[in-house]
């Protein structure tokens, strides 16, 4: 395993993130970030589309499985690197907001309420002090449960997106190299936009 994947480790959800504020009594809250290697791009729209847009074929593979379950129940369905060109998306997910230090997305549901959110910040859970002075790049998500099939649908997602998370972290710390001007094997970002959900 490289240094730069040491480097990946799980972290509270940093204070200055939008999604410092929620707490969810029956969800999930979760964070992981990583220093910035040495010359990478230090905006939030950089690492929300190195992140997401060019997912795993693997990951691809668990959202359409999921899909056929959400239509099964008249959920909300999601298509893996296909953004609709009328709507401003990370990945599959519509953004909330995005600023230069931080980009919101997430989805509304019967059965539960997510949010997630890239941020490049110094930092705020950096393991030593050679990286407490680089910026940082950080994915946190918070979910909230509104009955017991959300409360039920989030028993294996606590498990399973945390490790879904440092693979997408290290995976785009791997294929960013130097001054990279757009998220490698992606498009550049779509423009400023907020939009509620």
């Amino acid at each position: 395993m490289t240094r730069r994947s040491h480097a990946v480790q799980d972290c509270p959800v940093p204070r200055s993130s939008q999604l410092s504020a929620y707490r969810p009594a029956a969800g999930l809250r979760h964070a992981t970030g990583a220093p910035l290697p040495p010359g990478a791009p230090d905006d939030a729209d950089y690492w929300a589309g190195a992140l997401f847009n060019d997912p795993p074929s693997a990951m691809r593979a668990l959202i359409r499985a999921r899909d056929v379950l959400a239509r099964a129940l008249r959920l909300h369905t999601v298509i893996p690197g296909k953004p609709d060109g009328h709507q401003d998306r990370v990945g599959p997910f519509p953004v909330i907001e995005r600023a230069a230090t931080e980009v919101v997305f997430g989805l509304d549901d019967k059965h539960l309420d997510f949010r997630s959110s890239v941020q490049v910040e110094h930092p705020e859970c950096a393991a030593d002090s050679s990286s407490a002075v680089r910026p940082r790049v950080t994915v946190s998500t918070v979910a909230q449960a509104h009955n017991t099939f959300g409360r039920l649908y989030l028993l294996p997602v606590r498990v399973a997106h945390p490790l879904l998370l440092r693979l997408l972290l290290r995976r785009a710390l791997a294929r960013t190299t130097p001054n990279s001007p757009t998220p490698p094997g992606t498009p550049p970002a779509g423009p400023v936009r907020e939009e509620n959900l």
